[in-house]
């Protein structure tokens, strides 16, 4: 479960205004799925934001160490934020 804004990007479909580098990257490594958006009354004490439930399922790893890395560092470039060492 995390703050809605974030399943919308996570699960953002290209093209878009909440899709990038986190949409991608998980695309690429996974199916995500927003499943539903909680209602704020559904805790107590209530949140001022809403939250929604985001499945993922990760895919059977069939990609090199180094095809992962040229991917997330192709995605980090393409979307403009720099790569941490």
């Amino acid at each position: 479960m995390v703050q809605l804004e974030v399943a919308k990007r996570m699960t953002a479909n290209r093209g878009t205004k909440d899709y990038g580098i986190l949409a991608v990257v998980l695309k690429y490594f996974s199916e995500t799925k927003l499943c539903f958006k909680n209602l704020t009354q559904c805790f107590y004490p209530k949140p001022k934001v809403f939250s929604a439930l985001v499945h993922i399922r990760f895919n059977e790893i069939g990609h090199s160490e180094e095809e992962q890395k040229i991917v997330r560092s192709y995605c980090k470039a393409a979307f403009g934020t720099e790569e941490k060492p």
